[in-house]
């Protein structure tokens, strides 16, 4: 090979260096959706089913859990005499895709007190309702009003005037919405 050519082509790869550096999974090639197609995931409630949906999720390469929420910090008391809340929660989803890194952390999930605050991110997809019963509600009409989908846990609604609120507000805002039964 010319000296002139190995210069060239040293130039070219050169250019190149840069986007060889580049993740394989930010280009969705390493058996995962590119960040771009997944779908990000708030979750209120870190309760028995809330940390039950967070582990489901976790499970599930196109989704990403990126916040929880959940007026109690942390206590014990929940199934099985379990500890929850939004810190048990956050360091759930940060265990779990820190444990798909090199440096073995993750800090990604932002922990909330009040469910507003999540619903008002634009880089949240999905909210999932799993509040105890009664709170419902409320939840469900704020995050269709700010066009996000909706899964919530059942029951779903504790009266009829609440379900019909919160099938309104689905149906006006264009959501996808559904509820575990």
């Amino acid at each position: 090979m010319t000296d002139q050519l190995k210069a060239t082509r040293r130039q070219f790869l050169g250019a190149l260096g840069a986007p060889l550096i580049v993740s394989a999974a930010s280009i969705g090639r390493d058996e995962k959706p590119a960040p771009s197609k997944r779908i990000t995931v708030g979750v209120i409630g870190c309760g028995n089913m809330g940390l039950g949906d967070i582990r489901g999720f976790l499970g599930d390469p196109r989704v990403q859990v990126v916040a929880v929420c959940d007026v109690n910090k942390e206590s014990p008391g929940y199934w099985a005499g379990a500890v929850a809340g939004r810190e048990p929660g956050r360091r759930l989803v940060e265990k779990h895709y820190g444990e798909a890194t090199k440096s073995g952390t993750y800090k990604g999930c932002n922990a909330y007190v009040d469910f507003r605050d999540l619903i008002g991110r634009k880089d949240v997809d999905v909210i999932v309702v799993s509040t105890p019963d009664h709170w419902h509600a409320i939840p469900v009409v704020a995050a269709a009003k700010a066009n996000k989908d909706i899964y919530c846990q059942k029951p779903l609604s504790l009266t009829v005037a609440e379900g019909r609120a919160m099938s309104d507000a689905v149906k006006k805002y264009r959501r996808v919405f559904q509820t575990g039964s």
